[in-house]
């Protein structure tokens, strides 16, 4: 999504665990540009329930 000088990326991973389980979580960044470049993020993340089997 992006509007102006900002544009946002949200979505989901999924990290495999060594045990065979696996981590889930949801994010969204949030980058602003200046110039062509990016000048701030911010970054929000849901922490995952805990391992999935």
């Amino acid at each position: 999504m992006e509007e102006g000088d900002t544009v946002v990326v949200s979505g989901s991973v999924v990290i495999p665990l060594v045990n065979g389980g696996q981590l889930e979580a949801l994010f969204s960044d949030y980058f602003t540009f200046s110039g062509g470049l990016i000048s701030g993020l911010e970054s929000y993340m849901i922490p995952p329930a805990g391992p999935r089997s």
